[in-house]
């Protein structure tokens, strides 16, 4: 007997809070015509899309409805959907790093990449996610591909934190260096552990500190973005 959709609802945070952060930038968006924040409410808007897919699926398992074609491919089409999210943080980046280049030479570059990685994963993907008794999925989720998408993810946010840190550390922000610092920090070490884990104390613990990591950094880009707005009227 499963006891808890613990799956479920550790989905059902993380796409409940990444969607409340994607209308918070687009808030910021709407106000200050920062594009920045307008590619971050795109980007953040299309994870909790791909999230919503493993959601449904890790439910259905929990209820032990029969769909094993859904179950196999429910994290391949969750991942093909976040690579759009990844070309909009991508476009972020461009626009700071290489203002001279078009944004959507960037977002052209991941999505390839994602359209790679997405095949290799369709072409190697062959067993079925399984549920424990403590309403935990194991996604079966395929190494490289694992691997592949948080090198890409790494590659593209990185740069893309260091803006807002060094921003923060210019104007003598430290308590939002530190909240920005301390989240990816955090992100950095916690979010690919509960996709590895079926243990119940290790993923609820990875979840809540991954969860707690994605709130702090985001809330300190968008509260940087908010005072740098408010104080030097740049669009960032």
């Amino acid at each position: 007997m499963i006891l808890f959709p613990t799956s479920t609802v550790q989905l059902a945070i993380s796409t409940s809070m990444l969607g409340f952060f994607s209308w918070m930038f687009y808030r910021h968006y709407k106000k200050s015509s920062s594009i920045y924040a307008k590619y971050f409410s795109l980007a953040l808007g299309c994870i909790p899309a791909a999230l919503l897919v493993p959601l449904v699926a890790s439910f259905l398992l929990y209820l032990q409805i029969p769909a094993s074609s859904f179950y196999r491919w429910a994290n391949t089409l969750a991942w093909a959907i976040q690579y759009f999210g990844l070309s909009f943080f991508a476009m972020a980046g461009s626009l700071y790093y290489f203002p001279k280049l078009s944004p959507r030479i960037a977002a052209g570059i991941v999505l390839t990449t994602g359209i790679v990685l997405t095949i290799i994963n369709i072409s190697t993907t062959t067993t079925v996610p399984t549920i424990n008794q403590s309403g935990i999925v194991d996604w079966k989720m395929n190494t490289f591909s694992s691997l592949a998408y948080n090198m890409l993810n790494g590659a593209i946010n990185l740069p893309l934190i260091l803006i807002f840190l060094k921003r923060s550390l210019s104007l003598k922000a430290y308590l939002r260096l530190l909240v920005l610092f301390s989240g990816f920090i955090l992100v950095v070490i916690f979010a690919p552990l509960p996709h590895q884990t079926t243990a119940f104390p290790s993923f609820v613990l990875y979840s809540t500190l991954a969860n707690i990591g994605m709130a702090l950094m985001f809330g300190g880009i968008l509260w940087q973005m908010v005072a740098q707005s408010h104080k030097e009227g740049e669009r960032i």
